[in-house]
């Protein structure tokens, strides 16, 4: 049984049919230099995101939060009958 496509064709055809933009590009680059070029684009988007994620999150779970609780106890209780 023959391989049907292999690595590079999966990716091309992921690549091709993908929102996430520049893999697209990267696909169907022509030259190694503008693979390298598109490569580095896209891996520096992506650490670039993680990067600023990281701020967010790290940022969400530092916001102090203050909770007050009052305990009133009462010696009567009501408990109207239906």
């Amino acid at each position: 049984m023959a391989k049907k496509g292999g690595i590079k064709n999966i990716f091309e055809g992921f690549a091709g049919n993908t929102s996430m933009h520049g893999l697209g590009t990267l696909a169907s680059a022509g030259s190694w230099k503008a693979r390298v070029f598109w490569s580095i684009v896209c891996l520096s988007s992506m650490a670039m995101f993680l990067f600023m994620l990281s701020r967010i999150v790290k940022q969400y779970l530092s916001y102090p939060v203050n909770v007050s609780i009052q305990r009133v106890s009462s010696y009567l209780l009501h408990i109207h009958a239906s």
